[in-house]
């Protein structure tokens, strides 16, 4: 009985050292640097798409480790082709990630398109910043931010002609970035410049990205029959990661406007109105008086 007792011991351990060996020869070292993205939305759509790219740098205590290293997505998380772990498994790192890649960085700065009738995916810039990060096998999570403002152009047309584009001047298109701060600051080295806007729905909504920042914002809509409307807000703030409605009310008599803080899933813009100048009106007034500054 003794013997059988001793014999199923041994057995026991000998299953037990077995299955500890196995696991310890199954699990994964750490290797292959990924990421799996985490955000509320973007200008396409609801998430990442297969094939979209970021750009990664890795900073150790002794300096930058991997720096805008090109990373596509695929399904669940970015990866990049040869981007490995550095060996020593008890140093931290900071990892830095922005959408979407530029061959140079961004640290240069960041333009949104002129034209943007064609999608604002290449103009909505995110950012994301994951400190005290230890090598590993499994993919680190970063969250995502949009560092950019979205502006819809919401219309309500009664008039004989239906809208044929839109076009929104006065702000600087570039912005400096700091990746490290998730913050972007227009160049004020850079002249305002016309963006026109990608077309929702015809006649109806109009969207478009811009660089977060204070200055009199003019919308001029081009109707079918060749003329056109034009208005201007007068100290308008647009704040970065938050997406304002724009109302326009058009009839053939009348044009107005107001910017308001109604959102979809951006962080909310807050409330601005009024502050209208009309065309060749350069005045404009103190910025804590502005009916057009943001309302918190």
């Amino acid at each position: 009985m003794y013997r059988i007792y001793s014999y199923a011991v041994s057995l026991f351990a000998a299953l037990l050292l077995s299955g500890c060996s196995r696991r310890a020869a199954t699990d994964p070292a750490p290797g292959e640097i990924r990421i799996e993205p985490s955000i509320l939305t973007r200008a396409a759509g609801l998430y990442f798409e297969e094939n979209d790219c970021i750009g990664l740098t890795v900073t150790r205590a002794s300096g930058d480790y991997v720096r805008n290293g090109k990373m596509t997505y695929k399904g669940s998380a970015f990866v990049g082709d040869g981007l490995t772990w550095y060996g020593v498994q008890d140093e931290t790192s900071t990892l830095t990630a922005y959408y979407p890649y530029a061959e140079n960085g961004v640290e240069e700065g960041f333009s949104v398109a002129a034209d943007q009738r064609g999608g604002c995916e290449a103009s909505d810039l995110l950012g994301a910043v994951k400190e005290n990060v230890l090598p590993a096998s499994g993919a680190v999570k970063m969250i995502f931010h949009h560092l950019l403002s979205q502006l819809t152009v919401v219309v309500d047309n009664s008039s004989s002609s239906a809208v044929s584009e839109v076009v929104v001047s006065g702000f600087v298109p570039t912005a400096t970035v700091d990746l490290a701060s998730l913050s972007v600051t227009a160049r004020e080295e850079v002249s305002p410049a016309d963006v026109t806007a990608f077309e929702e729905t015809p006649d109806k909504s109009y969207r478009l990205i811009l660089v977060p920042q204070q200055r009199a914002l003019t919308v001029t809509v081009f109707l079918e029959d060749g003329s056109s409307r034009e208005k201007t807000l007068s100290e308008t703030l647009l704040e970065g990661g938050k997406h304002y409605d724009l109302s326009v009310t058009l009839t053939d008599q009348t044009f107005d406007m107001t910017l308001s803080g109604e959102i979809g899933e951006w962080v909310d813009g807050g409330s601005l109105g009024g502050g209208e100048l009309e065309p060749g009106d350069s005045s404009g007034s103190d910025v804590s008086d502005s009916p057009g500054s943001v309302l918190e």
